[in-house]
């Protein structure tokens, strides 16, 4: 049973690594788009500003989201909790699927 332990001691540490790296990623996303959005203005003088804007509300919803997936990952690892982690799985899974469908149902004329 003592390598049983280590091995998912070990598991149990890699999961957390990985999504609390995911955290500061989704992290990084959320303060790109609220510093665009924030300093839009100086950007004024661009043809294409809306874009911009656009832009920035992706970030944060993005940096959102991300940080909420990794942030039920990394308790699903810490507190070993089932429900976590399968709620960590199914956002990754239906995010991949929404991804494939999108990747589908895009006409082969706007993908060149």
């Amino acid at each position: 049973m003592g390598c049983q332990d280590l091995i998912a001691g070990a598991i149990r540490i890699i999961l957390f690594a990985l999504n609390f790296v995911t955290l500061l990623t989704g992290g990084v996303l959320l303060g790109c788009g609220i510093f665009l959005r924030i300093s839009a203005a100086e950007f004024s003088n661009i043809e294409d500003a809306d874009i911009l804007e656009t832009i920035s509300y992706i970030l944060i919803g993005m940096g959102c989201l991300v940080v909420l997936v990794s942030l039920f990952g990394c308790l699903g690892a810490c507190l070993q909790s089932t429900c976590s982690s399968a709620s960590t799985s199914c956002s990754c899974y239906c995010s991949c699927l929404a991804r494939s469908l999108q990747e589908f149902c895009t006409p082969l004329k706007k993908r060149r």
